[in-house]
């Protein structure tokens, strides 16, 4: 009898070898799929490809995974397929600095932080929004450009709900990205008062 341990195994050296099968190409459309089930499990794949894995890494992003990726950030409404699209964007940024800068300088960061977005009323899970502020978090420390940016999209005020949110887990890790965006930045220490961030901390 064949174990469940071998079919996940055999399933995972398949989906790691796709790009040399040039399967790679059909799962990035299937992020584009009016399916959000599809979706979800493309977006989980090319997580798998490029987690921990530094060749599936390089060559998920030569492929052209990070703009699918971002794109699916700016238009994606249902929680699963966000909570998996994290995955991936961590997956193809880290431990990659070159990557992370095309990110930002693709509107990564405004497609990231449009999910936080009160005007835009996706219905997050708290585990969503933990994760998207803990990814948020760091960007920030690792590149300090990044800081200012969020600043500039208006994006400070998504935080406020953040805050106020019963989940005490959610307010420290909305706390720990606050304290990253202020770390030597005065320009967001005085966009923060104008909010009235501070009396809610």
């Amino acid at each position: 009898m064949v174990s469940v341990r071998f079919v996940m195994h055999l399933v995972l050296t398949l989906i790691l070898d796709l790009h040399k099968l040039h399967g790679f190409e059909p799962i990035l459309q299937l992020l584009r799929d009016p399916s959000p089930v599809l979706r979800m499990w493309a977006a989980w794949i090319v997580a798998t490809v490029a987690q921990n894995n530094p060749e599936g890494q390089k060559k998920a992003i030569e492929l052209g995974a990070l703009p699918e990726v971002i794109e699916l950030f700016q238009r994606e409404q249902e929680d699963k397929v966000i909570a998996k699209a994290l995955l991936a964007l961590s997956a193809l940024v880290k431990d990659n600095d070159t990557t992370l800068a095309k990110f930002l300088a693709e509107g990564g960061l405004k497609a990231l932080a449009s999910v936080l977005s009160p005007a835009e009323h996706r219905p997050l899970t708290t585990p969503t929004k933990m994760k998207t502020v803990f990814f948020l978090t760091h960007i920030f420390r690792h590149d300090s450009p990044s800081r200012d940016a969020f600043r500039e999209i208006g994006a400070l005020e998504y935080l406020l709900p953040l805050l106020k949110d019963e989940d005490m887990d959610l307010r420290e890790k909305t706390l720990l990205a606050l304290m990253e965006l202020l770390q030597n930045n005065r320009t967001n220490a005085k966009a923060c008062i104008k909010l009235n961030l501070h009396s809610v901390c």
